[in-house]
């Protein structure tokens, strides 16, 4: 029986600007969310995994620009 048990604390909130549309299924919107962002919470993620992606050309007001590191650069 293995005993081992692994705990995992928050690192990150992403919390969305008001002005910003988004979604889990939808394309057209200004960022989209990775399907499986269920699975991928409570897991040890590789450096650089990717929580979805942004609307080509950038959605970011000045001061948001740490959100879209979070994020690959449009491409949908």
């Amino acid at each position: 029986m293995n005993t081992d048990v692994d705990l995992f604390h928050t690192v990150a909130i992403v919390k969305i600007p008001d002005h910003l549309s988004f979604s889990f299924e939808e394309k057209d919107v200004d960022i989209q969310f990775a399907e499986d962002l269920d699975y991928l919470n409570s897991r040890k993620l590789p450096r650089g995994t990717s929580l979805g992606r942004t609307r080509p050309g950038g959605v970011w007001r000045e001061g948001e620009e740490r959100i879209g590191t979070l994020f690959q650069g449009g491409g949908w």
